[in-house]
């Protein structure tokens, strides 16, 4: 038996045209999980494949409403997940 393994890394919060999309963590949040599902079907899987998931956010008072988003948008049965935040996250997602 074979198994596939797809790595899907560095999925943000812009627009479909790679623009920032303000400082509105529910819509960089629905944004950056769009992604991943179009990275995920173009690959040949579909979102209930995904097994881990780490995110990282400029300011822990935004994982509530990113959270709120992310329920709503991946599918049961949800994977692992960690958050993190940090200096080192890309400022222009927030900024």
């Amino acid at each position: 038996m074979s198994q596939v393994i797809r790595l899907c890394r560095g999925q943000q919060g812009p627009d479909s045209k790679g623009k920032v999309t303000g400082t509105d963590i529910t819509l960089q949040t629905a944004n950056a999980i769009a992604a991943v599902k179009q990275v995920a079907e173009e690959a040949g899987f579909e979102m209930t494949d995904i097994v881990s998931v780490t995110v990282y956010v400029t300011d822990l008072n935004d994982v509530p409403k990113m959270n709120e988003v992310y329920r709503k948008l991946i599918p049961d049965p949800k994977p692992s997940t960690s958050r993190s935040s940090g200096r080192r996250v890309d400022r222009r997602a927030k900024d």
